[in-house]
């Protein structure tokens, strides 16, 4: 992720990590108060997967040893974030406290409270979980006969509850998470079924009629026709992201099952570290009608092999854990290795032609060369690395004051994406870039409140830069604390003008799902996410109740032009301050890009901060329908 202006430290509630909880529960309730020390507790209480719970009820009693009734001390609710502090007057004591919430089973812990004034305050932390239950059965859409050994998942809360149908075809799953998810069944000779069930609590019992499923035998083979052994198979339907997975054998063959029996295209995605591999889904393969059962051969280029060593340009010594990376831009899904402790490295699978490689090494200048890669061999690349220079400067306004809190990015030389570097300004204005090039390259400085400097060509010998930022027209505006935009709370309503003169306000769009999409083409990981935003568009971008939304923060529009052109990216792109980008950013606190925002037709953020396979399970919730 590529941050845009200041670092978020606290990610997690102070509560969370066993901190002090100072603020009480204005709405807290004590029993009279009776002779003795004021004692306190504070804690927080979350669901399965850590997020606060808002309103749970959490009631303090005191413990009775001779079954006696028990004195309620306190209660309260837990706040937005499932913290909650009580207090009460008495001497020290063993409390039960429960935490009861309608759609969550009753939990208790027994706490040691202390004094108020305690240095350590007792603290407890309490996971909730659901108390709804799913009971149906799988049938045979057929005969409607029983499925017996069906697996039947539920995936809700990104967790997942398992069960296997009887022999009547009957399964129960308990302990459900507060509202809905989605259910698969895959049974033996069977189309798997995706199905979205609304609501855990609803009583009625859930039929799941199953149809015979299409059987797909893959054959993979290199150029010569031998088979590739061992290749990673991901098939199925990739709208829906409905795919099974698997590898070859030693002829070469995987069999897919469980596809549905109309299925007519099936997408694959095909990797080994021998061969030319899939990123995304890039295969797709017609399949003939009325056959339940077809054969297909498909073909992987044979890729080259790079190798060498990395050392000390000065000493010849080597170097370790130096990262050496393949590709015109910054990506984790583009081959890459480091070196070992003799200062070797190996990185398989890439495509034959030329390769772009980059080491980046601490405490040395990283270095770029260019190289033609052979398949079915091995190709070697040394690298000597000189060591590390520093680029330094100022970043001024208008004024000639200095700019706090600027961004001074590093990303681009010989027309590659791979620097990766950054600054940022302090209180006087002064930025330094670490383990810079020897050779020029281009920077880019961000601020709020000031027009972005793009593209500067500097040179680390050159240092100091003295930078000059000229001051918005709309007036600088300072940054802002973070946390602008939460979950299951209104989305702030943004008005912005697209690249083709399209107008758009966003509480217009009240009655769709929309997907806001903050990015740059100068942010390696924003590049890296467009083939999922690609496939997320492919699948939903025909549905009226749908929009995808690009907010970029670039600073050139014909290299934004010429970048969406290339990539054929269709769905609309605000840009600049005619589009009003930066204040579209600005109201959504956009700290670091990519930054996505989904909100659903009420008008509401669902998400944040989605990326990979998550777009499409969340989007597809919203939309009812189905993804993997």
């Amino acid at each position: 992720m590529v941050q845009l202006r200041f670092l978020v430290i606290a990610l997690i509630p102070l509560s969370a990590a066993g901190g002090q909880v100072n603020q009480q529960n204005p709405e807290t309730e004590s029993a009279p108060a009776t002779p003795g020390e004021q004692w306190s507790l504070a804690g927080q209480v979350f669901d399965p997967i850590g997020s606060g719970v808002k309103d749970v009820e959490v009631i303090v009693e005191s413990i009775v040893d001779d079954g006696g009734e028990s004195t309620v001390l306190a209660r309260t609710t837990t706040d937005g974030m499932g913290d909650f502090s009580v207090s009460g007057s008495g001497e020290s004591r063993s409390v039960r406290v429960t935490f009861r919430k309608a759609g969550y089973a009753d939990a208790m812990e027994v706490v040691e409270v202390t004094s108020a004034t305690s240095d350590y305050p007792a603290f407890v932390g309490v996971q909730l979980e659901g108390d709804a239950r799913l009971v149906g059965r799988v049938l045979d859409a057929a005969h409607t006969q029983p499925v017996i050994g069906a697996s039947v998942r539920i995936r809700a809360i990104y967790r997942d509850w398992n069960a296997t149908t009887d022999p009547d075809g009957k399964f129960e799953l308990t302990g459900l998470p507060p509202g809905g998810g989605r259910v698969l069944i895959d049974a033996d000779g069977f189309a798997r079924q995706i199905r979205k069930v609304a609501d855990f609590a609803d009583p009625a019992e859930f039929i799941a009629l199953l149809k015979p499923d299409r059987i797909v035998k893959l054959t993979i083979t290199d150029e010569e026709g031998h088979p590739v052994v061992g290749a990673a198979v991901e098939a199925g339907n990739a709208a829906t992201r409905d795919m099974r997975s698997g590898s070859t054998d030693e002829k070469g063959l995987c069999i897919v099952r469980g596809l549905p029996e109309d299925l007519l295209e099936l997408q694959l995605r095909i990797t080994h570290d021998d061969y030319v591999s899939s990123v995304e889904y890039d295969r797709t393969l017609t399949l003939p009608k009325g056959k339940r059962e077809s054969s297909h051969t498909v073909t992987m280029q044979t890729a080259g092999t790079l190798v060498g060593t990395v050392t000390d340009a000065d000493t010849g010594q080597v170097q370790p854990t130096a990262r050496v990376s393949v590709g015109e831009y910054q990506s984790e899904a583009l081959p890459r290795g480091w070196t070992d402790y003799d200062g070797t490295y190996t990185i398989r699978g890439i495509a034959p032609g030329r390769a772009v490689v980059t080491v980046h090494l601490v405490g040395y200048a990283p270095q770029l060369q260019t190289i033609e890669v052979a398949g079915r061999s091995k190709t070697q690349l040394d690298f000597a690395l000189k060591p590390a220079t520093t680029l330094s400067g100022t970043v001024v306004d208008d004024q000639g004051k200095p700019v706090v809190d600027a961004y001074v990015i590093a990303e681009q030389w010989r027309g590659f994406h791979t620097l990766g570097l950054r600054g940022l300004t302090d209180e006087r204005g002064t930025f330094a870039i670490l383990d810079a090039p020897t050779e020029e390259f281009d920077i880019t400085v961000i601020a709020r409140g000031y027009e972005a400097l793009p593209a500067q060509t500097v040179r680390w010998d050159a240092s100091p830069h003295r930078l000059e930022l000229a001051t918005a027209p709309d007036q600088a505006y300072s940054a802002p604390a973070g946390g602008k935009v939460k979950i299951g709370e209104p989305a702030p309503d943004i008005e912005v003008v697209t690249l083709d003169g399209r107008k758009i306000k966003l509480s217009e769009l009240k009655g769709k799902t929309v997907l806001l999409d903050f990015w740059a083409t100068w942010c390696g990981p924003c590049v890296a996410e467009m083939p999922n935003l690609l496939a997320v568009h492919k699948k939903y971008g025909d549905r009226e109740d749908f929009v995808l939304l690009g907010i970029t923060l670039d600073f050139e529009e014909k290299a934004l032009r010429d970048f969406l052109d290339k990539q054929k990216i269709p769905w609309p792109q605000v840009f600049g301050e005619q589009g009003n980008a930066e204040k579209a950013a600005d109201a959504y606190g956009v700290m670091a890009i990519p930054a996505t925002f989904l909100i659903d037709p009420e008008g509401n953020v669902t998400a944040m901060h989605l990326r990979g396979s998550q777009l499409d399970s969340a989007i597809a919730d919203l939309l009812g329908t189905s993804a993997n």
